[in-house]
């Protein structure tokens, strides 16, 4: 008996001193909690370590011991293996982990993270990494997502260093559904204001479809949940029917597509219902794809306004009017939840309600700003003639088609218009308000003060234009929730300090020598340069290009018009612009140059518009589309009319 426990313990000192003698070299690579949750615990090369969602320069590996150092401080752990097995120590906390993930989720452990406290929180969010490259490495990554206050998605990048390495910092006021775009990787994760992540991606596991889960590591917060999600979102795709409700939603009528759009909602929900029933999903992950079908259901059934006859009739969008019971279901699906919030169809949703898009609600706001328009001019100290082409001109607006809720001030009215325009304009902004609040009276809290902030940001804040007095006085009384209109009071205050930088004086352009903005800016001196950043399958860029044609005609003094083509094919851009006539400097952009223009100027979509100052300075917030037709004219007579 003695002698086999002597053996045993000679044996067991054996193994012991074997992992204490281990190498770097034996210990590198990925080391993920073994608990089922797949979460990476430790990156680890002979150089650098990638721990506890940071990056770190190991300074020693001695028996099983290892030093890390970073500009935070020092740290040591202990990692010791057995097998594809072994045991990381942190701070006297031991940790089981294996060097593979689990392929066994069904009796996981979940994630734990509950964002309801603090929900508007509004913090940094620190993102580190490392990019695999496919082949070639990617210069930039790009953070993007929606926010439910804003008009356009928020866009934030940084470069990928040579060994893959990237650390970007954005920032975030509530939980949200984050797109990550790197070379051909572009996903969705989640985070919170105030996370510290880490991720590494795999971007050639990105050539397949939607339906193949990619190869992609998390750490820190939200990590669990993360690879959740990474697990379920392709099993989700799958029975999404993308095809065919965006097919039905150009043919059917709109009670039938009603009818089809809801019951597509509840096999949505029943498929996350039996996915939760039969894999462990933590509650996190559960209430976020509820909610998301919810919100991704009614963003179709507003969007089926104004893409039912989307393509036909020459591409232009001709919108239809639903009935009243419609809208009352898209609201059934709004609940009072400001959870909602966190989907990543609900800041297109909130879009949907802010703007005016039936024929209906056109016609409405048309004539009511008819009436008021022609009330004031009638009031003004103006001679008999004058009266006559005001009264002429309003039987001419009256029985005017198609007129998307704008008034025309064509011939003889142009010159009364211009000479008080301001006004004109201010009128029709109010009546359009007006509109907007009746429209959103009877929506929950979350709802009315999502789409406020959306229709502030969007009609005023993002055009360069002062918010109105009578909108600013409307606000406390709207009811909204109180984060919500601190954040709309503290846009406004910010516009007002930082308008003229923005919209006016604009910002310096890098001085690197391969910049596209900096060539542009040396070749056109002394000139204003008009640049259309666009893709050669952007519908929107294409249609955009007859309006230009006409802004051109307008021969504005010491304008020069630049068109920037990126994430197409030569091929197609050299078709491109020979069919549609690009009369202008034509660049095409290939993968390097276009990451290089989005990381100085953060490219949200296309079209983009941007500007050069006669002084060299850029601006790339305000800037309208050829589409806005005298606005552009007067907005590039004024950057023209700067000495």
């Amino acid at each position: 008996m003695r002698i086999r426990l002597y053996l045993l313990l000679l044996l067991l000192s054996f193994g012991f001193s074997k992992v204490q003698s281990q190498s770097i070299q034996e210990v590198t690579g990925r080391w993920y909690s073994s608990n089922g949750t797949n979460e990476l615990q430790l990156l680890l090369s002979e150089k650098y370590a990638l721990y506890k969602a940071d990056f770190w320069d190991v300074v020693e590996f001695s028996n099983g011991k290892l030093r890390l150092r970073n500009q935070e401080g020092e740290t040591e752990l202990s990692l010791r293996k057995n097998g594809n097995r072994g045991v990381l120590t942190a701070n006297g906390v031991s940790l089981p982990v294996q060097n593979y993930k689990s392929t066994n989720i069904s009796s996981r452990e979940v994630g734990k993270t509950d964002v309801s406290k603090d929900f508007f929180k509004k913090d940094q969010v620190v993102l580190q990494g490392i990019v695999i490259p496919k082949d070639t490495m990617p210069l930039t990554i790009s953070i993007i997502y929606n926010h439910a206050f804003s008009e356009g998605q928020k866009k934030f990048v940084e470069e990928v260093d040579s060994g893959g390495k990237f650390k970007i910092i954005y920032p975030l006021e509530y939980p949200q559904s984050v797109m990550v775009s790197v070379g051909d990787a572009f996903f969705y994760y989640f985070s919170t204001p105030g996370a510290k992540q880490a991720m590494v991606i795999d971007e050639a596991s990105f050539k397949g479809s939607w339906t193949t889960a990619k190869k992609l590591d998390f750490m820190g917060d939200l990590a669990a949940e993360n690879e959740e999600f990474r697990m379920l979102h392709p099993e989700y795709m799958k029975i999404r029917n993308y095809e065919e409700n965006d097919s039905l939603q150009k043919t059917l009528d709109s009670d039938a597509y009603l009818e089809y759009r809801l019951k597509l909602w509840q096999s949505h929900h029943r498929f996350y219902e039996s996915y939760f029933d039969s894999v462990p999903t933590s509650s996190f992950i559960k209430d976020y794809s509820l909610r998301d079908v919810r919100t991704y259901a009614a963003d179709d059934l507003r969007r089926y306004i104004w893409m039912h006859n989307l393509g036909k009739n020459g591409g232009r969008i001709e919108a239809v009017d639903v009935s009243d019971e419609y809208l009352d279901k898209v609201v059934s699906l709004m609940p009072d939840e400001i959870g909602d919030l966190m989907t990543d169809n609900y800041a297109n949703l909130t879009r949907e309600f802010t703007m005016a898009a039936m024929p209906k609600e056109y016609k409405a706001i048309h004539d009511r700003s008819l009436k008021y328009v022609y009330e004031f001019l009638s009031n003004q100290s103006i001679s008999e003639e004058n009266r006559g082409i005001i009264n002429e001109w309003k039987e001419k607006e009256r029985s005017r088609k198609n007129t998307f809720g704008n008034l025309s001030f064509k011939g003889d009215i142009k010159p009364i218009f211009e000479s008080y325009k301001e006004d004109i304009l201010d009128i029709q902004r109010k009546v359009r308000w007006d509109h907007l609040i009746s429209k959103i009276a009877g929506l929950s809290t979350v709802q009315r003060s999502s789409i406020v902030a959306t229709y502030v940001n969007m009609n005023f804040t993002t055009k360069g234009l002062q918010v109105p007095d009578y909108i600013q006085a409307k606000l406390g009384g709207l009811n909204l929730v109180p984060s919500v209109l601190e954040s709309i009071e503290q846009s406004i205050a910010d516009f007002e300090i930082l308008k003229n930088a923005r919209f006016v004086e604009g910002v310096e352009i890098a001085e690197s020598s391969d910049n596209i903005l900096r060539e542009l800016k040396e070749k056109y001196k002394g000139k204003v340069v008009y640049i259309d950043v666009w893709a050669t399958w952007c519908g929107p860029c294409i249609g955009e290009f007859s309006n230009m044609k006409r802004i051109k005609e307008s021969k504005i003094k010491d304008v020069v018009y630049v068109y920037l083509c990126a994430q197409s094919t030569k091929k197609s851009f050299d078709i491109m612009v020979k069919k549609h006539e690009l009369v202008g400097d034509n660049y095409f952009l290939n993968e390097e140059q276009y990451q290089k223009l989005d990381k100085e100027v953060g490219i949200t979509g296309f079209p983009t518009y941007l500007v050069i100052t006669k002084d060299g300075k850029l601006v790339r917030e305000g800037i309208k589309r050829p589409s806005a037709g005298e606005g552009l004219v007067r907005q590039l007579q004024e950057f023209s009319s700067r000495k």
